[in-house]
């Protein structure tokens, strides 16, 4: 029995290795060997053992030699039980392939792509036991760790919950169900109500995107978010995020906890019940053409929301949130901005090989129906576009800003945080004319900066843009330092240096005139000294 094993793992492994030699090198923009040349230099997700084992299985499955055999043919087609069993390589392929419709090939965006999937595998390993153990097969390593066999099926259901994401009115229970019919999970004999099947696809959408964070142990029967309102301490205490009355919580979520009995409504009604988490923007709501507000626009102005105006002058604090929702909410009675730290994730959403009316992106429709807009817009990649041109607009234009990012990030502990993302330091620890910095929006096909944005280039982020440009504008600098880093006027920033011109000529002149007078006393004193003798 033992030597038919062995032989059957053999030819198993020959046919795999058959099929890997039949598929075509791609053709794209560099060579497979200089993207990924990078992969040497992966960092750990985690100091504990599940960190290691998620780096080994990343940086092994992103090898040049199996990059190099990437063909989207073999990563669309669909598992069926007779098949050969996904490697974590080609299921994290295809999970890649399939949220971006293409096979993405530069050294931008690999380095999001390896970031990416070692944080999609770090969550499934954080649980594993929880949600992916009772609804798969036994495929536990004997070494206790989770074996190579059950992260491929992990990675193979996100790409099938990722293929439901284009279905109209698309709820929990349609894609609990397309995953039961399509053998992704365990017969539901042990689990009639799908309980579990329906947490694991809310908690994977949340991994997926980021607009909210699932909690990692939710209530029996019930749906959970992570509370930013509360925080784990060092010795692993829960504690409130308040402060002497102060509210330091969130504006963007208004319930944490759903029933699952909610699970068979569209998706973006479910996920309104928990707040604001996928953003949305009226048509109308700007001046201009066709708009019922005849008022002037308002300007989203660099000087005033540049991250050295914020610090400088308005004392604002930035607080470094995991969750996209959150991204750019301001709190006025602490002077808190929240901003989003992995800018990977949009960038990995913004590319696509061709943008059509109807070759739109993973969950364009999903916003279509949150937004009650029907066209040929995309929303979420704008959205996604959106998030990226904030980090430009806040910390790339301005060298005052990108140096304050470097000099602070020991402070944030962005390093020593768990993983890091890559693209965060390029786009707001350098210009945004710097050659790395221009290989993302070259990838984007995003428009040059300038100094003034129209409301209409932030559909999205737009209100909450001028919410903080109009807090900066009403805060009046109280000492010298204010405003001698104040630059959200020119023409005032001048007069001060025109004041303290005058006033420097004018201490000058005075001090002259001692000087002179001084000089005129000596000279008679002396002049009387001489007559005495």
């Amino acid at each position: 029995m033992a030597n038919y094993d062995q032989r059957l793992t053999m030819e198993l492994q020959d046919r795999t290795r058959d099929l890997e030699r039949q598929c075509p090198t791609p053709k794209r923009r560099f060579t497979w060997q200089t993207a990924f040349s990078l992969a040497s230099d992966s960092t750990a997700v985690d100091s504990d053992a599940a960190s290691v084992q998620t780096s080994r299985t990343v940086s092994s499955c992103w090898s040049s030699t199996l990059a190099s055999r990437w063909t989207s043919g073999f990563s669309r087609r669909s598992r069926d039980s007779n098949d050969i069993p996904l490697t974590p390589c080609s299921a994290q392929r295809k999970f890649i392939i399939t949220l971006t419709q293409e096979h993405l090939s530069s050294e931008t965006l690999d380095k999001a792509i390896r970031w990416y999937l070692k944080f999609i595998e770090s969550k499934i390993l954080e649980s594993w036991k929880d949600l992916f153990s009772p609804l798969l097969e036994d495929v536990k390593a004997p070494n206790g760790e989770q074996s190579e066999r059950g992260i491929s099926n992990a990675f193979d259901i996100l790409s099938k919950i990722v293929m439901e994401f284009k279905r109209e009115n698309l709820a929990l229970v349609g894609i609990t169900d397309a995953l039961y019919n399509d053998g992704a999970l365990q017969d539901a004999d042990s689990d009639p109500d799908r309980f579990n099947a329906k947490r694991l696809v809310f908690a994977a959408f949340g991994w997926i995107t980021l607009l909210y964070i699932p909690e990692p142990n939710p209530a029996k029967g019930s749906l959970q978010i992570m509370n930013p309102y509360l925080r784990v301490s060092s010795e692993g205490d829960i504690q409130s995020r308040r402060k002497r009355g102060s509210r330091r919580g969130t504006k963007t979520f208004h319930s944490f906890s759903e029933d699952l009995e909610h699970s068979d409504q569209p998706l973006s009604t479910m996920l309104d019940r928990f707040g604001e988490i996928i953003p949305k923007y009226s048509r109308t709501s700007f001046s201009g053409p066709g708009s019922p507000f005849p008022r002037a626009e308002e300007m989203i102005e660099v000087s005033m929301l540049c991250f050295y105006t914020m610090h400088k002058v308005a004392s604002i604090s930035i607080e470094w949130v995991d969750c996209l929702s959150l991204h750019l909410e301001f709190d006025r009675q602490t002077k808190i901005l929240k901003l989003f730290r992995f800018p990977s994730l949009c960038l990995i959403m913004c590319c696509r090989p061709e943008r059509s009316s109807t070759n739109k992106s993973a969950l364009a429709q999903l916003f279509s129906e949150a937004s009650n807009l029907e066209g040929s817009n995309d929303d979420a990649e704008e959205y996604f576009r959106e998030i990226l041109r904030s980090y430009r607009l806040i910390f790339g234009q301005n060298s005052g800003s990108y140096q304050a990012f470097n000099k602070m990030r020991s402070k944030w502990n962005l390093d020593e945080r768990n993983n890091a993302d890559p693209v965060l330091d390029t786009i707001c620890g350098q210009s945004c004319e710097s050659e790395n910095s221009r290989q993302i929006w070259d990838e984007i096909e995003e428009e040059d900066a300038c100094n003034h944005y129209s409301s209409a280039d932030f559909m999205f982020l737009g209100d909450r843009l001028l919410n903080i440009q109009r807090y900066i504008k009403s805060h009046k600098a109280h000492s010298f330092m204010s405003l001698w880093f104040d630059q959200r006027d020119s023409s005032t920033w001048w007069h001060l240096w025109a004041v303290i011109i005058g006033v420097m000529i004018g201490i000058s002149a005075v001090f002259l005139a001692v000087v002179s007078i001084g000089l005129q006393v000596l000279q008679v004193y002396y002049t009387k000294q001489q007559l005495h003798q």
